[in-house]
C-alpha cells in the first residue's frame, strides 16, 4: 500500500485580524478621546431602548456641552483645546457614579457609556435604571463639578471663569 500525500496552505492572517480589530474600533470610537462616538452611542440607545421596553425598567441620557469652548480653541489653539476635550472626557467618566463602564460596541450586555458626540459634546447613557429620580441630579452635579476644576489650564483667570460654564441636560 502506497503512502498517502496530503498538501495544504497555511497563511498567517495575524496581520489581517489586527487590521480588521483596527478598523471596527475607528469606526466605533472617537480618536481624540477614544470615547465611543456617535454611532456607537445610538446602536447602544437602541440596545438601551428595547431593553427598557422588555424589563420595565428606565434609562436615561444627559447631554453635555462645554460653553464657550470655541472661545477657548481660538484663543489657545487646538493643541489646548484637544487636550482639554481629552481633560474633559476623562473627568466626565470620573464624575460618574461609582459602577459605570465606559460600553464597548461588542457587548451584547447595555452598559453605562460616555460618548464623545462630536465638537465640545458629550453623552451620558444610563440603561437598566430603576429609580431614574436618583440620577436627574446626582449626575449633572457629579459633571459640573468634575469639570469646574480646570485652571491650571490657562494661564489668565478670565479664560477660566467662560469655561467653566457647563451644560447638563
Amino acid at each position: 500500500m502506497r503512502g498517502r500525500c496530503r498538501a495544504g496552505l497555511i497563511r498567517d492572517i495575524t496581520e489581517r485580524k489586527h487590521a480588521e480589530h483596527d478598523i471596527r474600533y475607528m469606526a466605533y470610537h472617537d480618536s481624540l478621546t477614544q470615547l465611543p462616538n456617535i454611532q456607537s452611542f445610538k446602536d447602544h440607545l437602541g440596545l438601551a431602548l428595547s431593553s427598557a421596553e422588555h424589563s420595565g425598567k428606565y434609562f436615561a441620557v444627559f447631554f453635555i456641552d462645554l460653553d464657550r469652548f470655541k472661545q477657548i480653541n481660538d484663543t489657545y489653539g487646538h493643541k489646548v483645546g484637544d487636550l482639554l476635550l481629552k481633560a474633559s472626557a476623562d473627568r466626565i467618566i470620573n464624575g460618574m457614579r461609582r459602577s459605570d463602564i465606559v460600553a464597548h460596541v461588542n457587548n451584547e450586555n447595555v452598559h453605562d457609556m460616555v460618548a464623545r458626540m462630536g465638537g465640545d459634546e458629550f453623552t451620558i447613557l444610563l440603561p437598566n435604571i430603576r429609580k431614574p429620580e436618583r440620577y436627574r441630579k446626582s449626575i449633572p452635579e457629579n459633571t459640573r463639578g468634575a469639570l469646574r476644576a480646570f485652571p491650571h489650564f490657562f494661564s489668565r483667570a478670565e479664560h477660566y471663569r467662560k469655561l467653566r460654564h457647563c451644560n447638563v441636560s
